[in-house]
């Protein structure tokens, strides 16, 4: 005899409907407040204004829906601490992403009315793509200028007349920071195989919550913090909101508030309670396969 059972239908549909209402419903959701997640903000938070640091941007489009808040929170970050920004990629599709956030993160800036509007060459500059993975890495540690002769503008990097941001920097150890985002490989596994220990130089970063475990053997020695996924991402975020933002009186949730974001606060919220759902489901399938087994 066939065994009785909640149609499969049903779970469906109450997914769904969990899912869209917690789409259409502004839901602020705590940040979890992994030690990852405070180690990466404290140690950019505690840069200086006119510090380098260099952003290796080693994602592409399809892992951007898990970096790109995390990465516009951080060029946002550092540019209102006054922090220069020097980017490169080892991946082709990592440029366009640089700009990108360099663009989305003063526009954020003007929005809200921040007195210093960044200048391209002066507080941030692209160097670009660069093939050769780990041998354009240990590259970069001889010489910055020589590994980009160029910037993704045709620029030189010697020309310190459209690029005064390089003026004075050869290597890592002019560099206060690297700041890896990566969804594979070449990304920040690699930076600390051949930058961390022979340059001498810190390493954070923000990646794919898959390659989130393979972190935190490394953890806190050989990075110092980095944001995993899109969980690591709105927890930054957060971070932002609450230095920024929350002194203000402002609701994370508020039209006139970017971070942590409505979009990105609806997602996180919705991932959330699915889990518990899913968990909670699985829990019920359990006592009701137990408990039939009992009267049988």
């Amino acid at each position: 005899m066939k065994k009785k059972g909640l149609d499969r239908r049903w779970i469906y549909l109450i997914m769904g409907i969990v899912t869209v209402a917690f789409l259409l419903i502004p839901f602020p959701l705590p940040p979890g407040g992994s030690i990852q997640s405070k180690a990466l903000f404290e140690k950019i938070d505690s840069l200086k204004p006119g510090d380098t640091v260099f952003l290796a941007v080693d994602y592409d489009p399809p892992a951007g829906a898990e970096i790109y808040p995390a990465h516009v929170a951080i060029v946002y970050h550092l540019f209102k601490k006054r922090v220069k920004m020097i980017a490169g990629s080892l991946w082709p599709a990592g440029p366009p992403l640089s700009d990108k956030a360099f663009a989305d993160a003063i526009k954020l800036l003007e929005k809200e009315g921040f007195p210093y509007k960044p200048k391209y060459g002066v507080d941030y500059c692209n160097l670009g793509y660069k093939p050769g993975r780990e041998i354009a890495i240990v590259n970069m540690g001889s010489s910055l200028p020589k590994t980009f002769p160029k910037d993704s503008h045709e620029y030189s990097t010697s020309d310190y007349e459209h690029l005064p941001i390089m003026k004075g920097v050869q290597n890592f150890s002019q560099i206060k920071l690297v700041i890896s985002f990566s969804a594979g490989n070449p990304g920040t596994r690699e930076w600390i195989a051949q930058a961390r220990d022979r340059f001498n130089i810190e390493i954070v970063g923000a990646v794919t919550a898959v390659m989130s475990p393979d972190l935190y053997a490394f953890f806190p020695r050989q990075i110092g913090g980095f944001a995993g996924g899109l969980a690591g991402a709105y927890e930054y975020r957060y971070m932002v909101y609450e230095k920024y933002f929350k002194s203000q009186g402002k609701s994370p949730t508020s039209d006139d508030v970017p971070f942590p974001g409505k979009e990105l606060n609806r997602s996180m919220a919705v991932q959330s309670i699915v889990h518990f759902l899913i968990i909670f489901l699985v829990i019920l399938g359990n006592i009701s396969f137990f408990l039939s087994r009992k009267k049988t």
